[in-house]
């Protein structure tokens, strides 16, 4: 990740860099993650979900110990990528029901993350995401695609775009 980055403080040797913002929310995210699992406060799809699938509560506490290690990884110097930090956290071993509900909860979390930072940035009509158009015209074109594809798969046709 490229881009202007900075020092918050004279003993701080990290560099801050306002494109990777979410880096620096992990912490607080984290464990908005792990209260709303213990408090059973997700979407509402996520009870049927889990019951139709027959996930329980120890299985979500273990995906959610599988999204720590994943969390330590990051930071660890042995670890090259992103897919190498989630195999050792065992993140794979886990059922996609349970990766899909921890995803989807974290989705939401994220959501509230993005919403609160888009709107404290552009308070005054300004910042950088004070011009929309151009999220937009990629959300636009996101949807032209995507429903080209579900027309091309209803019809028994793939494309790879």
């Amino acid at each position: 990740m490229s881009g202007l980055q900075m020092r918050t403080s004279p003993g701080d040797p990290r560099l801050y860099n306002p494109n990777r913002d979410v880096a620096h929310h992990f912490p607080s995210i984290g464990r908005m993650l792990v209260d709303r699992l213990a408090e059973r406060r997700w979407p509402e799809l996520i009870r049927p979900f889990l019951q139709f699938h027959g996930v329980t509560e120890a299985q979500l506490g273990e995906g959610a110990a599988a999204l720590a290690r994943f969390f330590n990884y990051c930071v660890d110097v042995d670890v090259d990528d992103m897919r190498q930090a989630l195999n050792k956290a065992g993140w794979f071993a886990l059922s996609a029901p349970v990766q899909f509900t921890l995803c989807t909860v974290l989705g939401q979390l994220m959501l509230g993350v993005y919403f609160a930072g888009i709107r404290d940035a552009t308070r005054l009509g300004d910042g950088p995401t004070a011009d929309v158009r151009a999220l937009l015209a990629a959300a636009d074109e996101a949807h032209r695609i995507l429903s080209e594809r579900a027309t091309d798969a209803h019809c028994g046709q793939t494309t790879n775009q």
